[in-house]
């Protein structure tokens, strides 16, 4: 029995495999490929990942945290590579210089394997044992590096595989694109480099599902498939609502074939993958993500909050009615001078937590409270640009 995980988000709760009786994975993948974007699945028949899809339980709607991707500041520091990649491997939002990842989780398990097809992952490595993070390897060469591993070494108990190649054919030849040719900006033309790229990485998919199923480890394996973000226009575009969308699949021991749970978050993932296998998850604190219990074969839906699509809006709602803020000061004062105290903590009850001050989203202590003073920010900016109405700290 195979089990899949495609993604999605909440707050930690205790459910595992052991409860229900059910035997626990002895291999656990978490498969990615840059750029899937949860409609292409469909559009261009991905066979294998519908097979997963059809033997598992997948999301109706997976989200992810913000995609943005920066290099430069606290975040920088430490993190190579975009919000989503980072939350998801710690379950949580509240991300830390170090975090504790999954990977750390299973060593107690066994050895671990990162294959990715791109330096900029290098960040991730902690905790890895064999490690493939290089750029410019193409899907088959980290295919080729996940099963030599796997074939050489009968102790991997975790690994985390990423295909490169879609996102950056979508990255490049779509989003970059500025020429006549029909895919730029619309990674679905047909026999878009989007489309060649995707197809070649659900084939890679299938060589190495081949290759388990030969072993005799198919059915202890608990494959756990996604995404990275991707617009239709190219890249995963921080202003396109639909560029934090991503496939989420479970399917494997524990897991009830073929249901569709209406709703999950990238963070979820990792406290979801931990229970399956009888772990404790990689962190508990008020950014992290929930047990998907409707993934499991005896579990009942997960009434989920939804916050991640909540603070994805409000980033953007808060980029754009900022802008307009800013645009207003020139000939304002007292938009500007709003402004100044809205970054001020001790002349505003609240400050905005942007994607740069990811590093501080902690100092909320709940992500049900960061969407309460984002919303207070939001309002004060609408007031202000609707009303000229300002809350002007008086304290």
């Amino acid at each position: 029995m195979l089990l899949l995980v495609v993604m999605s988000m909440g707050s930690a709760t205790s459910h595992s495999l052991a409860q229900q009786g059910e035997a626990q994975p002895r291999l656990v993948i978490l498969l990615k490929v840059d750029g899937l974007h949860p409609d292409a699945i469909e559009r261009f028949d991905l066979h294998h990942i519908k097979t997963l899809q059809a033997r598992g339980t997948s999301a109706e709607t997976g989200v992810m945290i913000f995609p943005a991707h920066p290099t430069v500041g606290p975040y920088g520091d430490w993190h190579t590579t975009s919000f989503p990649n980072v939350s998801t491997l710690a379950g949580t939002l509240f991300l830390t210089e170090q975090p504790r990842f999954l990977q750390h989780v299973f060593r107690s398990r066994g050895k671990t394997l990162h294959a990715a097809g791109s330096a900029a992952y290098r960040s991730l490595n902690r905790g890895f044992d064999y490690i493939l993070a290089a750029s410019g390897a193409s899907d088959r060469e980290v295919i080729d590096f996940a099963i030599r591993t796997l074939e050489d070494e009968d102790d991997i108990a975790f690994a985390r595989i990423m295909l490169q190649e879609t996102g950056a054919a979508g990255r490049v030849q779509s989003g970059k694109n500025r020429s006549d040719d029909p895919w730029a900006q619309n990674v679905f033309y047909p026999g878009s480099p989007y489309e060649r790229a995707l197809r070649q990485a659900d084939r890679e998919i299938g060589r190495l599902l081949g290759f388990l199923d030969r072993r005799g480890k198919l059915g202890d394996t608990l494959f756990i498939v996604m995404g990275d973000g991707q617009s239709r226009h190219g890249w995963h575009l921080t202003l396109d609502e639909e560029a934090a969308l991503t496939p989420i699949i479970f399917a494997g021991p524990g897991v009830a074939a073929g249901r569709t749970i209406d709703y999950a978050e990238n963070i979820d993932v990792a406290p979801t993958v931990a229970a399956l296998a009888g772990l404790e998850g990689p962190n508990a604190d008020g950014g992290t993500g929930r047990v998907l219990t409707g993934v499991f074969v005896d579990g009942e839906p997960l009434d989920h909050p939804k916050l991640l699509t909540a603070i994805n809006r409000q980033i953007r709602d808060y980029q754009r009615l900022h802008a307009e803020a800013v645009l207003a000061s020139f000939d304002n004062p007292t938009m500007n001078l709003l402004l100044m105290e809205l970054q001020h903590e001790l002349l505003s009850h609240h400050q905005f937590f942007t994607p740069g001050r990811v590093m501080e989203w902690a100092e909320a202590g709940d992500l049900a409270a960061m969407v309460a003073a984002n919303d207070w920010v939001l309002e004060t900016l609408r007031l202000a640009l609707r009303d000229e109405v300002y809350r002007l700290g008086d304290f």
